[in-house]
C-alpha cells in the first residue's frame, strides 16, 4: 500500500481490518498501529534496491496473506483460516512481487533512477535473490507468528 501512495492512517485502517478478520486472536491495537507507523516511515516508492528492500516490497504487497512460523515455515491465508504453504505459495507472491518493481520503475521520473530500478527489477528475479527476499521476509513486522502450546 505504501508502494503506491498510502497514508500511515489508510495503511493503519486496513491493517486493523485484516488483523480483526485474519488473525485469531487478534494483534494487540498498539502492535498494530507499529507495523503502519513502521511501514509509513517509507516516503511512497522509495524502497532499497536490495534483498531487504525486496523483502519490504514482498510484505507490504502481500504480508496480509503471509505469516511465519519460525519452526514450523510459512503459512498463507486461504479465506477462513491459516494454512502451511506446501505449494509454494510464498515463492509465487514472490516472483509476482518482483514483477512489481518493473511497475515501480515505470512511475519515476528521473531517467537515471528509472533504469536503475528496472535493471534491479531483473536482477531480482534469480533464484538467490528470490530466495533472500523471502528469508528476510520472515522477521518483517505482522509476517512473524508465534504459536502458543
Amino acid at each position: 500500500m505504501r508502494l503506491k501512495g498510502a497514508s500511515t492512517t489508510a495503511i493503519l485502517a486496513a491493517l486493523n481490518e485484516e488483523n480483526a478478520v485474519k488473525c485469531k486472536p487478534p494483534l494487540p491495537w498498539p502492535e498494530v498501529a507499529a507495523i503502519a507507523t513502521s511501514v509509513g516511515r517509507y516516503a511512497p516508492g522509495s524502497l532499497a534496491r536490495t534483498d531487504t528492500g525486496n523483502a519490504e516490497r514482498l510484505v507490504g504487497r502481500h504480508g496480509h496473506d503471509l505469516k511465519h512460523v519460525y519452526g514450523l515455515g510459512w503459512f498463507v491465508w486461504a479465506g477462513t483460516h491459516w494454512q502451511r504453504d506446501e505449494t509454494g505459495a510464498v515463492e509465487r507472491r514472490a516472483k509476482d512481487t518482483v514483477r512489481s518493481i518493473h511497475e515501480e520503475a515505470a512511475r519515476v521520473a528521473d531517467d537515471a533512477e528509472r533504469k536503475e530500478l528496472a535493471k534491479w527489477a531483473v536482477a531480482s528475479e534469480s533464484a538467490g535473490r528470490l530466495r533472500a527476499m523471502i528469508s528476510l521476509a520472515r522477521s518483517e513486522p505482522g509476517v512473524t507468528a508465534l504459536v502458543y502450546v
